[in-house]
């Protein structure tokens, strides 16, 4: 009876951490080449099994940037608030416009607040803080004093297609679920009535 017992905390330990969570990934990209007083674009996207919608937020350096557009808040005091949905169920993507205002390395961050998939299961939060270079303006270039222009970002833009290797959701159905819960009394039933017969 006690390694009957044993025998299905086992089952149970392994069957129910598969329902966790799945995981998301996030992509910042930029620009490259980005000098102060340039406007550029910051693709910021989110990417998981099914994914559907996320909300999350930016928190960024305002002495050296001004948020334009792009977010669902005005973004002042550092921090734009990011809501969407996903078309095709692969990635939730933001185009977020930006002003480089001072040269020099600013870091951005985000940081998903809630997401869920498809099935409008959550998918566990994630965050990713990335640092950009803005190169002093074009007429103070030549100057050797002023730091040299460098690339943003070395992470590639996501493409559509390349959203296909992401990791699948592994998680049983409520159903499977439900069939080894049955199973597993079953199997306890049979043996409280071996042990009567004995």
């Amino acid at each position: 009876m006690r390694r009957l017992l044993l025998s299905i905390l086992l089952v149970l330990c392994i069957v129910f951490p598969q329902t966790a969570f799945a995981t998301a990934d996030i992509s910042i990209t930029s620009d490259d080449n980005i000098r102060e007083g340039d406007t550029f674009t910051m693709i910021v996207s989110f990417s998981g099994p099914n994914i559907d919608r996320a909300v999350a937020e930016l928190k960024y350096d305002t002495e050296k940037l001004s948020y334009i557009s792009g977010g669902t808040s005005n973004g002042d005091g550092g921090t734009v608030a990011l809501s969407g949905a996903s078309s095709s169920g692969k990635y939730v993507s933001f185009s977020l416009e930006f002003c480089a205002v001072q040269a020099g390395t600013s870091s951005v961050t985000c940081q998903s607040l809630e997401m869920y998939d498809l099935d409008g299961n959550m998918i566990e939060n994630a965050k990713l803080t990335r640092e950009i270079e803005i190169s002093a303006a074009a007429g103070e270039a030549d100057n050797p004093s002023q730091e040299e222009n460098v690339k943003v970002i070395e992470t590639p833009e996501i493409e559509e297609d390349d959203m296909d290797s992401v990791r699948p959701f592994i998680r049983f159905d409520t159903v499977l679920i439900a069939v080894t819960a049955l199973i597993l009394v079953i199997l306890i039933l049979a043996a409280i009535r071996r042990r009567r017969d004995t």
